[in-house]
């Protein structure tokens, strides 16, 4: 899959995450819209928080890894978001 980190997004987050499934590092792909914070969690399917961390983003592509090893293995939702969009992704952790 390719994706066109070119152009920087004006209605959202997009992006992918891989290795899926993953057992160490998780790495994110990601085209943002604005500068500033965003705030990456780390979400069971029944709603807890396993896992948050902020960082600073210029608006554009953005590429960063989580580590994911000390997660039992489950399906989690990962969210980015920065207050004002949110982009959801499900992974599977071994």
């Amino acid at each position: 899959m390719s994706l066109p980190f070119d152009t920087q997004p004006v209605d959202g987050i997009y992006g992918i995450v891989y290795p899926v499934p993953v057992k160490g590092p998780l790495t994110f792909e990601l085209t943002v819209p604005d500068n500033g914070l965003y705030t990456i969690r780390v979400i069971t399917y029944n709603g807890t928080l396993m896992k948050s961390t902020t960082r600073k983003f210029f608006s554009g592509y953005v590429s960063f890894q989580m580590n994911l090893s000390d997660l039992a293995s489950a399906i989690y939702l990962l969210q980015v978001s920065n207050g004002r969009f949110v982009k959801t992704f499900k992974i599977i952790k071994k």
